[in-house]
């Protein structure tokens, strides 16, 4: 389950942070705070295809956030299968 997977990844990065958390004060108390969110629902993770941001005007956009009533509610575009051999799709998934 992705849910499953995000909580995993979440506690990992706690539990082992990379250079950039270990030099950076801050960041083991932001994780905590995002992994307490998480647990709590106060994250919701809606996914979407790139092409559906597309056409909603969207198309340099591969996320967006908003808060709402104590809710951080994230929506992220993926790539489809098809999408992935698009040469159109290149530069795009150079960033992702």
């Amino acid at each position: 389950m992705i849910s499953q997977r995000i909580t995993a990844i979440l506690k990992d990065s706690l539990e082992n942070p990379n250079d950039f958390s270990r030099t950076t004060p801050w960041s083991t108390d932001l994780l905590t705070y995002a992994i307490g969110m998480w647990l709590t629902e106060s994250i919701v993770l809606n996914v979407t295809t790139r092409r559906t941001m597309a056409q909603y005007g969207l198309k340099d956009t591969v996320s967006f956030s908003s808060w709402d009533s104590g809710v951080l509610r994230i929506t992220a575009g993926f790539l489809e299968e098809a999408e992935m051999n698009d040469a159109n799709w290149n530069p795009l998934s150079a960033l992702l």
